[in-house]
């Protein structure tokens, strides 16, 4: 269920001159770049649904993570007009399973719907006529761990900023299989490793990128401790977590959060 964006894709995309007309080429992009996905986009009222549905069997629990793809691959283009905190007010989900943990800490504002006819997110009408002026790099290469640039840059939209996302989700179940994300993407590991190292990553790339984007998060809040930072990224060892923390910050874990929060 991936959505993999052609250069005069993501040109079209970043000339668009709202979010209705972004959402819109988006639609009409993936009705003809990608064959198997539909994307449409009703208004009833105050509110817009944007659907996204594929043309095959019913959706079955391991299509799970696809679906999150297609949200993340939405909210990337709405994001690029609304900014990168906004959060969707509802989630649409056809599977039956509740988000995790990890998903509904990362949308705490948002409210999910579960057995759902289409995947979708709920917007309110009023966005749809924002402009942006953003001028993003148009580089596909994804940014520095913890940063926001790769989830925002139109010119990663088609690959890793979306699996980091949805591979978060996982983290505390331990390290997620390779395997595990080439079923999300829908493509077999030798594919998955040979995109990824496009953008000059590696599966272990991402999941660093996705445990520290994860456990800087949970730092910022006092109240929970480093060493359920670590659980809840995937580390049993607290000492394996500080030290691959400090690789990627320069820092210890407590460090970090003397230095960027003060309570």
């Amino acid at each position: 269920c991936r959505f993999r964006i052609s250069v005069p894709g993501r040109s079209a995309l970043q000339g668009a001159a709202s979010l209705e007309r972004a959402l819109e080429c988006f639609a009409r992009l993936a009705d003809r770049e990608q064959s198997n996905v539909r994307y449409r986009i009703d208004r009833t009222g105050d509110e817009v649904q944007i659907c996204s549905s594929v043309d095959a069997a019913p959706l079955s629990e391991t299509e799970y993570p696809g679906e999150w793809l297609r949200i993340m691959s939405l909210m990337t283009v709405i994001r690029y007009f609304t900014g990168n905190k906004w959060m969707p007010p509802t989630i649409a989900l056809q599977s039956q399973r509740v988000p995790g943990q990890h998903a509904r800490r990362a949308f705490s504002r948002t409210r999910f719907l579960t057995g759902q006819a289409e995947t979708g997110i709920i917007i309110p009408a009023s966005l749809l006529s924002l402009a942006t002026t953003r001028n993003y790099p148009r580089r596909g290469v994804a940014g520095a761990p913890g940063t926001e640039s790769a989830a925002t840059d139109p010119a990663s939209w088609d690959f890793p900023a979306g699996l980091q996302e949805i591979v978060q989700t996982y983290l505390d179940d331990g390290y997620p299989d390779i395997t595990l994300a080439a079923n999300i993407t829908g493509c077999s590991v030798r594919t998955l490793q040979r995109r990824l190292k496009e953008y000059g990553l590696s599966y272990t790339d991402v999941v660093q990128q996705a445990r520290f984007r994860l456990a800087t998060g949970l730092l910022s809040d006092p109240g929970t401790k480093v060493i359920d930072a670590a659980l809840a990224v995937g580390y049993e060892d607290p000492s394996h977590f500080a030290r691959a923390f400090r690789r990627l910050a320069g820092i210890s874990p407590n460090q970090y959060r003397r230095l960027n929060y003060a309570y």
